[in-house]
């Protein structure tokens, strides 16, 4: 208990850490532009913003931006930076996207999952090896590193880190942070709606289900979550969580390794305290990796991103 308190304290520590690493882009009104210009690097303007604004309507606005600013790319910002009724909508709209989303997949995307499939299929004739070879060292020191890792994968755990960093971004009017939050919420709310699916339709046994251990059975479908092996959910929730912090505070070279680092460790501590096979784990990052993606895409809207070109 001592060690899961722990783990659920530095849980929240790593995910504000990871949530409070400031963006460098800075934001300005479009009125107030050219006094933004003198202390910036870079500006943000709304696209709407261009159609009837007076940067469109002076010509003395027209000739500094052309002389001094080239359009860069695109910024992005978080839609939804207040948990009310609202954001809570759109989570339900997101996990509708997110469930038909194959059926807007191209030639490309449909050519990517053979590909994953055919490596789970070939990860999968190395799932006994692999439990075997665990629990031949399943020693005190595996045991912690298990016991240790599996509250960042948690939801019983990450929910409420979540919520925490949101608290404080909604005090300290740092909408950034709590479009981060919401979106990450979703994330991993969504994630774990595709993993029950998954654990009632396969109702795979886990590693340490029965003694002796059966090798690769399957049971379902079923209408309960006995023998939920498949697939892994600490895994995806850690993986959709690692996507959002990366798609926000990547620019951040440590913040991407770091995030992907910490949620293939909670993937590793589900195979060594023989709670999922390793295809288990496989297909739980994916999943995981594809959702944060696309909720995040989801929740993102565009502004042009002008650089001082002097």
């Amino acid at each position: 208990m001592k060690t899961q308190s722990l783990s659920f304290i530095a849980s929240l520590l790593l995910i504000f850490a990871f949530s409070s690493a400031k963006s460098q882009n800075i934001n300005f009104a479009v009125t107030n532009l050219q006094d933004g210009l003198k202390s910036a690097p870079t500006v943000t303007i709304d696209p709407n913003q261009l159609k009837t604004d007076s940067i469109t309507q002076h010509k003395i606005y027209k000739a500094y931006i052309n002389t001094s600013l080239t359009a860069k790319d695109t910024l992005t910002e978080y839609k939804y930076t207040r948990l009310n009724l609202k954001a809570i909508g759109s989570g339900y709209r997101d996990c509708g996207r997110v469930t038909t989303s194959p059926l807007r997949w191209t030639g490309n995307d449909w050519l990517k999952v053979l590909a994953i499939g055919g490596g789970a299929l070939a990860l999968h004739q190395l799932d006994v090896p692999i439990n075997d070879l665990v629990n031949r060292h399943n020693n005190s020191i595996v045991k912690g590193f298990s016991n240790t890792m599996e509250p960042f994968g948690n939801l019983v755990y990450v929910l409420p880190s979540i919520l925490g960093v949101y608290g404080i971004g909604a005090y300290t009017h740092n909408e950034d942070l709590s479009g981060f939050a919401i979106t990450a919420g979703k994330a991993v709310l969504i994630t774990n709606t595709l993993v029950m699916y998954a654990k009632v339709l396969a109702h795979r046994h886990r590693p340490n289900d029965d003694t002796p251990t059966l090798n690769n059975q399957w049971d379902g479908p079923r209408a309960d979550l006995k023998n939920a092996s498949f697939f892994s959910s600490h895994t995806a929730t850690a993986f959709a969580l690692a996507t959002v912090i990366s798609a926000n505070y990547g620019d951040h070279k440590w913040v991407t390794p770091v995030a992907y680092t910490a949620a293939s460790l909670v993937g590793a501590s589900r195979i060594a305290g023989r709670d999922h096979w390793a295809t288990d784990v496989f297909i739980g990052a994916i999943v995981g990796y594809s959702v944060g993606k696309l909720v995040d895409k989801l929740n993102r809207s565009k502004k042009i991103k002008l650089v001082v070109g002097l």
